[in-house]
């Protein structure tokens, strides 16, 4: 199964996810909206803005292969096809 990196990044800098197998790239889209989701709720429950935020996913070598803006998911608009993501 492959494994996969997931980079949280704001304006002042990035916070680096331990690696996670997953079984593609499907799954992976799906971590990613699911993790910035719960990041989302924590923020709000804290009145954090994170909207500036993105998750960036790279694969086992170290391309990035999807990314999911948090705006995107407050919208709603994180239910597109993950093979059409930058």
């Amino acid at each position: 199964m492959p494994f996969y990196r997931f980079e949280f990044r704001d304006e002042t800098g990035t916070q680096t996810m331990p690696d996670i197998d997953l079984p593609d790239l499907d799954a992976a889209y799906e971590e990613a909206k699911r993790s910035t989701r719960d990041l989302l709720v924590e923020a709000t429950m804290k009145g954090e803005e994170r909207t500036g935020w993105a998750c960036r996913v790279y694969d086992q070598d170290g391309q990035r292969i999807l990314s999911v803006n948090f705006e995107d998911v407050v919208l709603n608009r994180a239910d597109d096809d993950p093979a059409d993501l930058p």
